[in-house]
């Protein structure tokens, strides 16, 4: 198994498909960061450590909100361009075809 820490592979996901190459890094990079944010509070918990799970669920959860408000207007732009172009017409600047 890839260590998520280090992988520079972009994980296949469905969703972001279509998206600017960027912006499919970012989104995985911030989800890498909440998933080890999410494993170091179970950590904690089975040690424990409230206090420290509670800060690790802060965080994750700062994170996964500002993943959610960065992917938020791309996710949007594509549904809207999906749903009044041809696919063959979905262009994002920088994007690769």
């Amino acid at each position: 198994m890839p260590d998520i820490h280090t992988s520079s592979e972009l994980p296949r996901v469905p969703l972001l498909r279509g998206l600017p190459y960027s912006v499919q890094q970012h989104a995985a990079d911030m989800r890498r960061r909440s998933l080890w944010l999410r494993q170091s509070e179970r950590t904690a918990f089975e040690r424990a450590n409230a206090r420290d799970a509670e800060m690790y669920r802060d965080h994750a959860a700062a994170i996964e909100e500002e993943m959610e408000a960065y992917l938020l207007p791309f996710m949007t732009a594509l549904a809207a361009a999906k749903a009044e172009l041809p696919s063959n017409v979905i262009r994002f600047p920088g994007g690769r075809s």
